[in-house]
This record gives structure tokens, C-alpha cells and sequence, in this order.
């Protein structure tokens, strides 16, 4: 197939392609400065002064690069005027370290919970942290998450109805290797402060050891409606005086404080002791590290609802408000 130059005797198609060529690689200020060395060769310096509103010097400089790179018209380009030395980010000592190690024994924790842990140890911001955070993850020098929880859909928070008081109790059911795993779940809504029992039984003797082991006054106890909750445990609330309130059937979100605490133990610790649980004869070491991560829960881990204080810091600071 024979090329040809379709273009051929077209009126001013070479000097428009030979514009084209000088001009690919410039922008507007070296076009402006290109005229002006023109204008100069034309009419003179003086003229070139009047004309482009520059020095002399300048238009000398101008030249002067020109030559420098052989004629090509793109030397006349602005060049890069983006600092030699940038700032360098200045990490306080210790604190990688720190969130390794946090991170290591609580993977779930952020920015927030890992700042108002450290900030009596190391002098920090909560961004700071967030940015050192990013910056170990994405060199992967984090230790891994495990697998990637569900994400449900973000929910439209309501506003808050009158505080309740009291106790809710709840059981979470795990099978792990084809073995059941009972955890009994407690929790003391003013002041947020967890008890948990785990169990291969799902009784109501089992629900009310941990009922025995709150040590603290119990205006009240609400539950589902779980056979768990009845018999010795229901028992034990007639013959403490503590009134027994159950939810309607089919209505979780009547018990919101426990089953926010339940995701919670899912997430920083049924999900990170799975290893231990696939042998039945380990429950006294699960029941173990259990009493390790509630009484880390209650005394170190930082909560939104309670302004980033731990449960025991809450109830210190409030104790005349406390019903405890």
C-alpha cells in the first residue's frame, strides 16, 4: 500500500505543522515569553520593554536559556518552584511501638481508644496518631486484623429517650469446630461496666452464676425471653427482691446496650480465641483469657458513650450519681 501526504498543497499546512512542532511542549508563559524575544529581534529592547511590561534583564535571561538548550523553545517553560526541603514529620518517641503493641493484644482499637489510652504516657494528638496509623498500614507494618468483619448499613441515630437504669443480660452462641460455646453477657447501664461467663451449658443455673458474680446494688434485670432466664435464674431475682423485665418477642433492639456489647466481644475477642475454642477441654482457659479481656474492658478501654473513660474511670468520677 502506497503512503501519501494527504495534506499535500493544502495553503499553509506547513508552517501551521512546523508552529504545531515548536509549540507542543510549551505553555502560555513561554509562548508570551517567545513573542518577547521576537518583538526584541524585531524592534529592539527598548520596544520589547514597553510592549511586555519586563526588564531588560529578564529578556536577557530569557535568551540566555534559550541558548543553553540549543534554541528549543520549551527551556522558556516555568521550572519546578516546589521547596528543595520539605517539612519532615516529627514522631514522638515510643509511640509506634505503642500502637504495635496495643494493636497486637486489641486489633479493633483506632485512633481515639489508642490516644486516650497513651496520652498520660506520651505527649500526642489524636491525629497524630490517626496519621501514624495510616502510614504503618499501608507499609504493612501492623499486625494483620484477621478477616474483614460485615459492614452493616450506617443506621440514622435517634434521639435519646429517658435513661435507663439497671442490668441486661443476654446469651451469644458460637459454634467453633462443631462445638457449642454459651456466653452469659451482663451489663450495668449506667455505668457500662461488662460480666460475661462462658459455658457449654445452656441453662438457667449457668445465667444466674453470673448474675451471683455482679458485685454491685441491681435496681433492676431485663432479658429476652431465653429458657436461660427463667427457673434458677428467674428464681434468684424473686428472692432478691430484683425486679425481672422481659422484651418483647422478636424485639432486640429492646435490649440495645447488651447487644452492642455482645458485637463488641465478637469483634476484640470470640473472633481473635477462636484457635482455643476448637477443643472442648479448654473452657477454664477460655474462661481465663475471658476474665483477662473483661477486666481489661472495664478498667483500661476507652468508651465513647462515657466521654473516653474506662468504666471503673466513670464511676469514680461519678460516684455520688452512681447507683452503685
Amino acid at each position: 500500500m502506497r503512503i501519501f501526504n494527504k495534506f499535500k498543497n493544502t495553503k499553509g499546512f506547513i508552517s501551521t505543522y512546523t508552529h504545531i512542532l515548536k509549540t507542543r511542549n510549551m505553555n502560555e508563559e513561554a509562548i508570551t515569553r517567545a513573542k518577547a524575544l521576537s518583538h526584541w529581534h524585531v524592534y529592539g529592547i527598548e520596544s520589547a520593554k514597553d510592549a511586555f511590561s519586563v526588564p531588560a534583564s529578564t529578556i536577557y535571561r530569557w535568551r540566555a536559556l534559550m541558548k543553553k538548550h540549543h534554541g528549543h523553545l520549551s527551556a522558556l517553560n516555568n521550572k519546578s518552584r516546589a521547596p528543595k526541603r520539605t517539612r519532615t514529620r516529627i514522631i514522638p518517641a515510643g509511640l509506634k511501638d505503642e500502637i504495635i503493641r496495643l494493636r497486637t493484644r486489641h486489633p479493633r482499637m483506632g485512633k481515639t481508644q489508642i490516644f486516650h489510652t497513651i496520652k498520660h504516657q506520651i505527649k500526642t494528638s489524636e491525629s497524630t496518631v490517626g496519621r501514624v496509623l495510616k502510614d504503618m498500614r499501608e507499609r504493612w507494618q501492623l499486625p494483620l486484623r484477621g478477616e474483614k468483619p460485615y459492614k452493616k448499613k450506617t443506621r440514622v441515630q435517634k434521639d435519646r429517650r429517658q435513661e435507663k437504669v439497671g442490668i441486661e443480660a443476654d446469651t451469644v452462641v458460637r459454634y467453633v469446630n462443631g462445638i457449642k460455646w454459651y456466653f452469659v453477657t451482663a451489663i450495668d447501664l449506667k455505668t457500662r461496666k461488662a460480666y460475661v461467663y462462658v459455658t457449654h451449658k445452656h441453662s438457667s443455673m449457668q445465667a444466674s452464676n453470673v448474675m451471683k458474680s455482679i458485685d454491685i446494688e441491681i435496681p433492676c434485670v431485663q432479658t429476652d425471653n431465653g429458657s436461660e432466664f427463667l427457673k434458677n435464674f428467674h428464681t434468684y431475682c424473686v428472692l432478691r427482691k430484683i425486679p425481672h423485665y422481659f422484651i418483647y418477642p422478636n424485639t432486640p433492639k429492646m435490649n440495645a446496650h447488651i447487644e452492642r456489647f455482645n458485637r463488641t466481644l465478637e469483634e476484640e475477642f470470640i473472633m481473635w480465641n477462636k484457635r482455643l475454642m476448637v477443643d472442648r477441654n479448654n473452657l477454664e482457659k477460655v474462661n481465663e483469657k475471658l476474665q483477662e479481656y473483661v477486666t481489661y474492658y472495664n478498667t483500661v478501654r476507652p468508651h465513647t458513650s462515657l466521654g473516653f473513660l474506662s468504666p471503673e474511670e466513670y464511676y469514680v468520677k461519678n460516684r455520688e450519681n452512681s447507683h452503685m
